[in-house]
């Protein structure tokens, strides 16, 4: 994506550069800061010595510093507003194209659901009809097992919850949304370990 060529090669190294370069002249100044009240000491004590030597890094400390202003205004370490607004233009550009596809794969994953929606419906039929049989079969047991003392009522169906007809395997919606949130939480796991391997190991 341009943006992030443009952030690399741009905005995110001059800011790179430019954020050493100010460390430097901060701790210069610091350091300038506290020197005239070392020389004022100095000449007190009539140590002249190492008032020339303070006086000297004085110097140093100036001239870099200065040297230090004009790095931070090179085009090196200086950020333009051309390349501000560059940056933003394209930002909002590829952002607004990523968000209309977000949207439209947003719309086929409400669409999917709806599908599931009307299979699970179609699913809760059957288990319902599946229950109507079973409530019967349960009912004829106890008739055939104690003809003289059973005293089931007869339901017209269980309730769709306690169905299992295949493999022992539960069909409710809390194990369909297990499974929903699992594929797709491997989808994100999947996605990332693919950037990873091909940006070479890093994300």
């Amino acid at each position: 994506m341009k943006t992030i060529k443009l952030f690399n090669e741009g905005i995110f190294k001059k800011a790179t550069a430019a954020k050493k370069v100010r460390i430097e002249h901060n701790n210069s100044v610091t350091e300038l800061s506290g020197i005239d009240a070392k020389i004022t000491h100095q000449r007190k004590e009539k140590n002249f010595a190492e008032v020339s030597r303070l006086k000297k890094r004085q110097n140093e400390l100036e001239e870099n510093a200065g040297s230090l202003d004009l790095q931070l205004q090179s085009n090196e370490n200086n950020i333009t507003d051309n390349e501000f607004k560059a940056f933003y233009d394209t930002y909002n550009g590829e952002l607004n194209v990523l968000a209309a596809k977000h949207s439209k794969l947003n719309e086929q994953m409400l669409e999917k659901i709806e599908e599931l929606k009307a299979i699970f419906a179609e699913l809760d039929d059957v288990k319902h009809d599946a229950g109507r049989l079973i409530s019967r079969k349960l009912y004829v047991d106890d008739v055939k097992q104690s003809p003289e003392s059973f005293n089931r009522i007869l339901e017209d169906t269980l309730p769709t919850h306690k169905i299992i007809l295949s493999s022992n395997e539960d069909t409710n919606p809390r194990h369909y949304s297990w499974i929903v949130d699992k594929k797709l939480s491997d989808a994100v796991t999947e996605n990332a370990r693919k950037r990873y391997n091909n940006n070479g190991g890093t994300k």
